[in-house]
């Protein structure tokens, strides 16, 4: 385990007495998602943060209609990727993940979310 709470396994495979490989797994957590409800809802949807404007701290709530990959990802007012909040499997139901703008300036930045043939994008507000 590392200082980000990933998880790493290393094994071999022998395909006879002389020939084996060697394969090392990371496991990532994601820390910040947390499930509020395993109900399953009747859609996909991105809530709009809250507090909005924001200092420097503001909440994002989803909910998926079935399991799928997903993920979402935080933009600049150019396009510019700044920072992936989710990216993982996970079962329907409704989640919540912060965002911490700390690192960045005042200004209005982008979240969206994408899972399966499911995307929205949000505006956000962050004031210091």
């Amino acid at each position: 385990m590392d200082n980000s709470n990933n998880v790493y396994v290393t094994g071999i495979s022998f395909d006879s007495a002389y020939d084996f490989d060697f394969a090392t797994i990371k496991y990532s957590q994601m820390v910040n998602i947390k499930k509020i409800s395993s109900a399953i809802p009747d859609k996909f949807f991105l809530s709009q943060n809250y507090p909005n404007p924001f200092n420097p701290k503001t909440i994002i709530n989803y909910q998926l209609l079935r399991f799928s990959e997903v993920s979402l990802k935080v933009y600049d007012i150019l396009g510019n990727e700044l920072e992936t909040l989710v990216k993982e499997k996970q079962n329907a139901g409704i989640y919540q993940v912060e965002f911490d703008g700390s690192n960045y300036p005042s200004g209005v930045y982008f979240y969206k979310l994408t899972s399966g043939n499911f995307t929205d994008t949000k505006k956000m507000l962050l004031i210091k």
